[in-house]
C-alpha cells in the first residue's frame, strides 16, 4: 500500500503543479494578447508579425517548461549541495574547502558565459521570429505570389532569413556546450585537488584510506548538481 499511496501522491502533486502552471500561462497570454490591442499603430507598423506570434506561442511555452521543470530542479540541486556540503565539513574541513576552491571560478566563469548566451538566444528569439514573419507574409499573400510568379524569389528569401536563424542558433549551442565543459574541466580540477590533499593527509596519518574513499564518495555527489546547474541554466536563459 505504500508505494501505491507514494505513486498517488506524486500524481497528486505533479498535476497541482501542472494546473497551477497552466493558470499562469493562460494568464500571461490573456494579458499580452490584451496588451498588444493597447500598443500604438506605430508599434505594429515596425514589427513583424512572426516575432509576435512567436511570442504568443514559443516564448509562452518555453517559460511554461521552466516553470515545470527548470525552476524545480534547480530549487532540489541547491539544496543538495547545500547538505553535501554541509556533511562533507563535518567530515573534514580541509578537504572540503579543497573541495570548493574551484566554486568561486565557476561562478564567474557561468556569470559571464550566461551573460553571453543570453544576448545570443536573444538573437536567435529574434531571427527566428524573422523566419515565422517571412512565412506568415507569403502565406497571406499566397495569390500574389503565384499570380506574378515569384515562388523562386521568395524561396531564396526564405533561405536567406533561415540561414541566419541558423548561424544565431549555431551560437547559442557552442555556447552552452562551451559552459558545459568549462564545468566539467573545474570539477575535474577540484577533484584532482582532494585526491592529491587527501593523499598527503593520509600519508600523514591525519585520516585513513577508508575516510578518504567515503569522502571522495561525497564529492562526487556534491559536483553532480554543479554540473546538472550548467544544463538547468540555458534553459533559464532562454525563458
Amino acid at each position: 500500500t505504500d508505494p501505491l499511496l507514494a505513486g498517488v501522491m506524486s500524481f497528486v502533486e505533479s498535476m497541482t503543479i501542472a494546473a497551477a502552471t497552466q493558470r499562469i500561462v493562460f494568464g500571461i497570454r490573456n494579458r499580452l494578447y490584451r496588451h498588444l490591442h493597447a500598443l500604438s499603430l506605430d508599434f505594429h507598423d515596425a514589427s513583424h508579425s512572426g516575432d509576435i506570434l512567436m511570442r504568443l506561442t514559443g516564448d509562452i511555452n518555453m517559460m511554461r517548461e521552466m516553470l515545470t521543470g527548470t525552476t524545480v530542479a534547480l530549487g532540489s540541486t541547491v539544496f543538495i549541495f547545500i547538505g553535501m556540503t554541509i556533511v562533507m565539513t563535518l567530515m573534514d574541513p580541509v578537504l572540503t574547502l579543497a573541495a570548493l576552491v574551484v566554486v568561486p571560478a565557476l561562478g564567474v566563469a557561468v556569470t559571464r558565459l550566461s551573460g553571453q548566451l543570453r544576448s545570443a538566444v536573444s538573437r536567435q528569439r529574434k531571427s527566428e521570429g524573422q523566419v515565422a514573419a517571412a512565412v506568415h507574409e507569403t502565406l497571406i499573400g499566397i495569390r500574389v505570389v503565384k499570380a506574378f510568379g515569384r515562388e523562386k524569389e521568395e524561396e531564396k528569401r526564405f533561405e536567406r532569413t533561415n540561414r541566419r536563424s541558423f548561424r544565431e542558433g549555431l551560437r547559442a549551442k557552442r555556447l552552452e556546450l562551451a559552459l558545459t565543459r568549462l564545468v566539467q574541466i573545474l570539477i575535474a580540477i577540484g577533484t584532482c585537488a582532494v585526491v592529491w590533499i587527501g593523499a598527503r593527509r593520509v600519508h600523514s596519518g591525519v585520516i585513513t584510506p577508508g575516510d578518504l574513499l567515503v569522502f571522495m564518495a561525497y564529492v562526487q555527489k556534491m559536483y553532480k548538481p554543479m554540473s546538472r546547474v550548467s544544463r538547468l541554466l540555458a534553459s533559464l536563459v532562454k525563458a
